[in-house]
């Protein structure tokens, strides 16, 4: 009898099939289902939906840490804008393990990849991003160059200064005007000469005057040249000197400043002007001593320098200038009008509450009119609700719109049928959201009624019966048997 073979090579073959199977199903069991999710989100980074990348690139960085080992190999990807798109991802999760690889991608020959690498190496920031940074200060792409200036102010590490200074020569002006930005941020003493060099500059000297509002920069030398710098023949420079001298509260600066009130050059009258201004506004001792040239300076030929001397004498906040000011209701330059009305409301002397008014009746511009009615609230005008009130019916809505917001803010009770009254013909729906708005802030049970039937009214504005339902929400809440007394 022959023997019963049970192992022939046919089943050698299916069983070593079956093994094949068994681990071809093991390995897909095997990957981790955040990791295939991930997989699948990056290859969708090169979408040319737009739509369909952006929301991959928004997942990832939802997903977070899981998604750096993918996108750090998507880092040397074909496709240009799946490199720029995992290094921009990279960046907003800051894992350093990153690092490494975003320091290779700064070689990428693609600008944007480049710029995404800089800005990804900045936001993840080690010990070593401003020495990696460093080199492409020189990049061929200006973009490039103007993120990487940009990221190495915020970084302020060892050495930036001194590179950044290495390319102030640049031939785009606006990577210039980024090297005092990012110097001012880091605030090394050793730009203070570059800096200074360029007051003569018309468009940068301004900024580079501006750079000394770092206090790293103010030291005792530095402060000398600014001084003797006031002296020098170019106005520019003495325009700029000013500006960079207005971040120091000093006596001695605010004299040699009363001193450049009487410059020939009307640019640098115009910013002694505002500096001192500011001083008024720090309350910087020795600054009452402007007082009396600034006042003369009212007189001066430049409408300009006349209009900065009235607001920095609002600034400054003395009575002593009120009288002065008073005449300059009258004048004929609209701007210099509203300067007068402004300060005149900073300084917030009653006295020149009767003013005020005169002038109102006469006044054509409704912004100045507009300017008057918180002047006289500011001084605390006694006559100021009776004045607000005539003005609900002035013949411009933003005059009317403030007129009833002021109203509000005093809870001026005996406006309250006015107010009422103007809501039955005012025709602007901002005038009249205001007008409810006043009511609320007054809390009058006499408002409950019209506010109520505005909220219901569909032929209101919706912004009007919006604000009666508020309204009247919040004044239930504060009195209750008033409200239900009404229903």
């Amino acid at each position: 009898m022959k023997q019963k073979k049970f192992f022939t090579f046919e089943n050698a073959i299916l069983l070593l099939l079956l093994f094949f199977l068994i681990g071809f199903a093991t390995g897909c069991l095997r990957q981790d289902p955040m990791e295939a999710r991930v997989d699948s989100l990056v290859e969708e980074l090169g979408n040319e939906d737009t739509n369909i990348s952006s929301a991959a690139l928004n997942a990832l960085i939802d997903i977070g840490e899981p998604a750096v080992p993918s996108l750090i190999l998507a880092l040397t990807a074909k496709e240009a804008p799946v490199r720029e798109r995992s290094a921009l991802i990279l960046g907003r999760i800051e894992d350093k393990r990153a690092v490494e690889a975003l320091s290779k991608t700064l070689s990428d020959p693609d600008p944007k990849v480049r710029g995404a690498a800089v800005n990804a190496l900045c936001n993840i920031e080690t010990n070593e991003t401003t020495k990696l940074l460093i080199p492409l200060l020189q990049d061929e792409d200006e973009e490039v160059v103007l993120l990487v200036v940009s990221a190495l102010g915020k970084l302020k590490g060892e050495g930036a200064a001194s590179a950044l200074l290495e390319i102030m020569d640049h031939d785009n002006q606006e990577v210039r005007k980024n090297i005092i930005y990012s110097l001012k941020q880091i605030g090394d003493p050793v730009a203070s000469e570059a800096l200074l060099e360029l007051f003569s500059d018309k468009e940068l000297g301004e900024i580079a005057a501006s750079a000394f509002s770092n206090y790293n920069f103010m030291d005792p030398q530095t402060s000398e040249i600014l001084m003797e710098l006031l002296k020098s023949k170019d106005p520019t420079v003495r325009a700029n000197a000013v500006r960079a001298l207005g971040n120091k509260e000093d006596e001695t600066v605010i004299t040699l400043f009363i001193k450049l009130l009487e410059d020939p050059d009307s640019e640098v009258r115009k910013e002694v002007i505002y500096q001192l201004g500011v001083f008024g506004i720090q309350k910087s001792p020795g600054v009452e001593k402007a007082l009396p040239p600034l006042i003369k300076t009212l007189n001066d030929r430049d409408k300009e320098v006349q209009i900065a001397a009235v607001t920095a004498l609002g600034r400054i906040g003395d009575d002593a200038a009120v009288l002065p000011l008073i005449p300059l209701l009258e004048n004929k330059d609209r701007k210099l009008r509203e300067a007068a009305i402004n300060a005149l409301g900073q300084i917030g002397d009653p006295q020149a509450g009767a003013a005020l008014r005169d002038r109102l009746k006469a006044e054509e511009l409704w912004s100045a009119r507009r300017a008057m009615i918180r002047a006289l609230v500011n001084i605390g005008d006694p006559e100021a609700v009776e004045t607000l009130i005539t003005l609900l019916e002035d013949r411009h809505y933003r005059v009317r719109q403030s007129a009833a917001m002021e109203l509000g803010k005093l809870r001026a009770e005996e406006a309250v049928e006015a107010l009422l009254k103007a809501l039955e013909t005012e025709r602007e729906s901002e005038v009249r959201s205001a007008e409810v708005y006043a009511l609320r802030n007054i809390g009058d049970p006499r408002a409950f009624e019209t506010l109520r039937k505005i909220s219901r009214d569909q032929d209101e504005y919706y912004c009007v019966r919006l604000a009666a339902r508020e309204s009247l929400k919040e004044l239930e809440a504060a009195s209750p048997s008033e409200s239900t007394a009404l229903v």
